[in-house]
């Protein structure tokens, strides 16, 4: 009788340690998810540059996870987003379908919206207190392009390069382990536009630009 109770009171032991191993790992498993996924928010104010344009609302909202850590402060993270982007313009500046036309006057309101479809790509460092800088590169693939002018809207996505490359640079803030906001300029480099010709406002390379302030929860 007493090994029976010696057997036993090894397999609850045993049985405790198994438990409290896999309660460990689970405890792993979850922390890891936590700082792996995200989903972000941002808007701010988009623009191309080399063309008169002015600048519009735009933003981008997508998810981010943690790819490789260095270490507990340096990290390379990855994500996938929809950013919306443009400009608008006062009178034919931008690239009108008939190249004779040049700006008839200063009432007349054009939009070019695009909407990319972004991979951000960025090493990001933690600072003490929460802070952390980023930096990194953005291909995106054109979806949509549409330019609005008189009231009319017409499909813009030919006249344009379907790839874009696009520089992150941003900084940030950690509330807690979950809630962070942050902001950052995505200066394009590679020539969105296919165009030439002698009209109004060809032969010039024309670049993405997009400032936002960002806001993004863990989970």
């Amino acid at each position: 009788m007493k090994k029976l109770f010696i057997v036993f009171g090894f397999i609850v032991a045993f049985g405790n340690i198994n438990a409290q191993q896999q309660k460990n790992n689970d405890d792993k498993k979850k922390k890891k998810i936590d700082e792996l996924f995200d989903i972000n928010l941002g808007a701010g104010l988009s623009t191309i540059t080399g063309s008169s344009g002015s600048a519009i609302v735009g933003g981008q909202m997508g998810i981010g996870t943690n790819v490789y850590s260095v270490n507990k402060d340096f990290s390379i993270n990855a994500g996938i987003l929809g950013s919306l982007q443009g400009a608008k313009y006062t009178g034919y500046s931008y690239s009108p379908t008939d190249t004779s036309y040049y700006p008839p006057s200063t009432s007349t309101k054009e939009t070019l919206r695009l909407f990319y479809l972004g991979i951000p790509i960025v090493a990001k460092y933690k600072f003490g207190g929460g802070f952390f800088a980023e930096a990194g590169l953005q291909p995106s693939f054109l979806l949509s392009a549409k330019y609005k002018a008189n009231g009319s809207t017409s499909d813009y996505k030919d006249n344009l390069n379907t790839f874009d490359l696009g520089i992150p640079i941003g900084a940030g803030y950690y509330f807690s382990k979950h809630l962070f906001v942050g902001v950052r300029v995505i200066p394009g480099v590679t020539n969105i536009s296919k165009n030439g010709g002698s009209g109004y406002g060809y032969n010039k390379s024309q670049h993405n630009f997009l400032g936002i302030a960002r806001v993004g929860y863990a989970f």
